[in-house]
């Protein structure tokens, strides 16, 4: 068995999705709620339908729409602020994804949720949009020699100007592809 070390450098520029939920009418007579699932497409995706969405009240404060994402399968932590919509009335979220990172599907929005309470208005209006594209800065290192079928194991710590940090704990992993 032997030991292969390697000094990555890595550079900032992940940044976190943003995406904006938008509902809106044109008179002052909204009501009721939609709902919000979120669908993850790639490469090792999971179908989150069967995980089931939230409900979401048309006046949700960004708190309470906090909770509600949080709860919803593989979405992580994310922050959410409300603003009044800029025509006609309602709302908008800001909904910003801190630790899922990477250009992600949009949020899924429907208008007529299961709890029987679909929204109301004159000219609703319900959409949802990438504002900000999310980038991942994650890192991927394939060393050279490796054999398919073989199992190897692996650690890491993080190194910079301040020295090296604790080693991971070991992972082990037979090679399945190249």
């Amino acid at each position: 068995t032997g030991v292969q070390t390697c000094a990555l450098p890595i550079s900032s520029g992940g940044a976190s999705e943003v995406q904006i939920i938008t509902l809106t009418s044109a008179a002052d007579d909204l009501d009721g709620a939609f709902t919000v699932d979120f669908s993850d497409s790639g490469p090792f995706s999971v179908d989150y339908d069967s995980v089931g969405a939230v409900t979401v009240k048309y006046d949700c404060t960004a708190e309470d729409l906090v909770t509600k994402l949080e709860s919803l399968a593989s979405l992580g932590s994310v922050a959410v602020s409300r603003t009044d919509a800029l025509t006609g009335y309602g709302y908008s979220w800001t909904v910003t994804f801190v630790d899922n990172l990477g250009d992600l599907p949009l949020l899924k929005l429907d208008r007529t949720p299961n709890a029987g309470f679909p929204l109301a208005g004159t000219d609703v209006a319900l959409s949802v949009v990438e504002h900000v594209k999310g980038v991942d800065n994650t890192l991927t290192v394939t060393p050279d020699g490796l054999a398919l079928g073989a199992t190897y194991a692996a650690r890491i710590a993080p190194y910079n100007s301040f020295g090296e940090a604790p080693r991971s704990e070991e992972h082990t992993s037979e090679l399945q592809s190249l």
